[in-house]
């Protein structure tokens, strides 16, 4: 499966997908410690499976996506990725379980994705 997402040309929305679009995304860290432990699409629970990978199917519209991190070490810069198939991904934005050091983060982070 290619890749799904892809940024907004107007930087209204993070990203772009394709309605009905089946999206999987995961944590990708260098000490292998950061994994997604929740995840909720349009205010709906999505599984997240035992890797950390949670796969969500992109609704008409706007979809609200907000996911939950864990790791080991809060000052551990992270990728948050697409698994596009394969064994390839995209990089979709970095990230760090606290902000600091030129890095946004938290705990949580929020996408805007229009499926159109």
């Amino acid at each position: 499966m290619p890749c799904s997402l892809t940024p907004d040309p107007a930087g209204i929305r993070d990203f772009l997908v394709a309605p009905a679009a089946q999206v999987t995304m995961f944590a990708d860290s260098d000490s292998g410690t950061v994994q997604i432990v929740a995840a909720t699409l349009n205010s709906t629970a999505q599984q997240v499976d035992d890797t950390g990978n949670v796969t969500w199917t992109a609704a008409t519209g706007i979809n609200l996506l907000d996911l939950a991190f864990a790791g080991s070490d809060p000052d551990e810069v992270f990728r948050i990725k697409e698994d596009c198939g394969g064994g390839n991904s995209q990089i979709l934005t970095t990230w760090k379980l606290q902000a600091g050091g030129g890095f946004p983060g938290g705990p949580t982070r929020a996408f805007r994705i229009h499926a159109a």
